[in-house]
């Protein structure tokens, strides 16, 4: 029986640490997806912004539909808070509110994210251009930074968990 639930906590022990190290390896893959998806996202807007004459609100509430259910709820609220009010002001909060809600983001990423958003529909259509091809220049070194994270660090957190579980066992067992 003793040697029963040895076996039953051994198990528990070392799928959890495993399990642990997984999550903190998901973080790596989720802030490149994250980005991705707002580097699809600023390149469609700044396509309709030259092609089309779009409000700001209807481009992001259009662009929104395809990304991920993190950033289209950040977005939708974005958008739904443009229509409600005129003022500037209200409108930067919300987007600074609303991407800060985002996760796996580190600072830097949020406040380019946020810079581009606060600049769309404050100059005219070159001045948006250029806004946001800086911010997708940005978000594109970002990418390549967030995937060299995560090729060096998913596969180490995975395997760390799991020897770190084997050490628990090791030494309390």
């Amino acid at each position: 029986m003793i040697i029963f639930l040895k076996s039953v906590l051994i198990i528990i022990i070392i799928f959890g640490c495993s399990y642990l190290g997984y999550l903190k390896s998901i973080s790596f893959i989720k802030r490149e997806k994250i980005l991705k998806d707002f580097d699809i996202f600023f390149n469609r807007i700044k396509n309709e912004i030259c092609y089309m004459q779009t409000t700001v609100p209807n481009l992001i509430e259009n662009n929104r539909q395809d990304l991920d259910i993190e950033i289209k709820n950040a977005l939708g609220a974005i958008s739904t808070d443009m229509l409600i009010t005129n003022s500037l002001f209200q409108i930067e909060k919300s987007i600074e509110k609303n991407i800060d809600k985002i996760k796996n983001l580190n600072s830097m990423d949020k406040n380019y994210i946020i810079k581009g958003l606060n600049g769309l529909g404050k100059t005219d259509e070159k001045g948006q251009e250029s806004l946001i091809c800086n911010t997708v220049k940005f978000i594109d070194m970002q990418i390549e930074e967030a995937s060299n994270l995560k090729n060096k660090n998913a596969k180490l957190y995975k395997n760390l968990g799991f020897l770190f579980g084997m050490f628990v066992v090791i030494i309390f067992i």
